[in-house]
């Protein structure tokens, strides 16, 4: 008989995620791990980055009164079958890596000409299953 191993990992690292995961970074006090739920989650100060993970729930994070660091922060997200909403200061740059499968992660800020956007950048990097994403400012 074949014998199968199994490792979990202790609280304060983020476990490999398949396929896309490879993270391995300590957990932020802004992480949020939402089932059936849902939660609203406000930054005051420097947001370095944070994991949201969001199944058959919603949740949200609001980033208007936070600052980024000079080179930028990434906000990892996991949803499947849920919505998530971010709102962020109009003059951050964002920068969209995730993988959407039947879904969608839409900017709803008002539109900037080339250029005026000078902050720093938000990375919004993970996946997004049959669920949705909303960027408000």
């Amino acid at each position: 008989k074949k014998k199968f191993a199994v490792k979990f990992q202790k609280h304060g690292k983020r476990s490999e995620w398949s396929g896309w995961g490879n993270r391995k970074r300590e957990m932020s006090g802004h992480d949020s791990d939402e089932f059936f739920s849902g939660s609203e989650r406000t930054v005051d100060g420097e947001y370095t980055g944070s994991l949201a993970r969001v199944k058959m729930a919603g949740g949200s994070i609001d980033l208007s009164k936070a600052t980024l660091p000079e080179d930028g922060a990434t906000l990892e997200l996991d949803v499947i079958l849920g919505g998530y909403k971010i709102r962020m200061p109009n003059d951050w740059k964002l920068e969209v890596t995730a993988d959407v499968t039947m879904g969608d992660i839409s900017d709803n800020r008002p539109s900037a000409p080339e250029g005026e956007r000078t902050g720093a950048t938000l990375t919004i990097d993970g996946r997004v299953f049959m669920g949705g994403v909303e960027i408000s400012g």
